[in-house]
């Protein structure tokens, strides 16, 4: 039990830190994504590099703390399947395995959060056609 709250501690941990570094990068891929490609999409500075950011944290903490803590389950349930006294033993097949299990957990805890980070991300380009949108109607209205 110690074993799965210290890899569940670590996978807090390294989730958050993902996050902080690499969710600037991840705003500007989905924003160049969902941007047509006549329009730069616009960024909106340091806050829109992180726009998103709480769901971010939220899902990688949870993907990441699920699948350290069933990928070191997963290794257990293999060796004891396999008659081996701990997870060392295990082959690289048998610890593909045991991340395969991982994954199966991981998915489901991931999945909805990746959803509303995404469609966080786009939230300032949607309103941004929206703008262009109705000012292009205005436009023509007065002409």
């Amino acid at each position: 039990m110690s074993s799965s709250l210290l890899d569940f501690g670590a996978g807090i941990a390294g989730g958050t830190a993902m996050v902080l570094v690499g969710q600037p990068l991840d705003t500007v891929k989905v924003k160049m994504q969902t941007s047509s490609s006549k329009e730069a999409p616009s960024i909106g500075g340091v806050r829109g590099l992180y726009a998103g950011s709480m769901p971010a944290i939220c899902a990688s903490v949870a993907e990441m703390s699920v699948m350290m803590m069933t990928y070191g389950h997963g290794q257990q349930l293999v060796a004891a399947f396999n008659g081996k006294r701990s997870a060392s033993e295990l082959s690289t097949v048998e610890n593909a395995l045991a991340g395969a299990y991982s994954g199966l957990f991981t998915s489901v805890a991931m999945t909805p959060f990746e959803h509303l980070k995404c469609r966080l991300q786009t939230l300032s380009n949607d309103r941004h056609k929206t703008t262009l949108a109705k000012t292009k109607v205005g436009k023509k209205v007065e002409q």
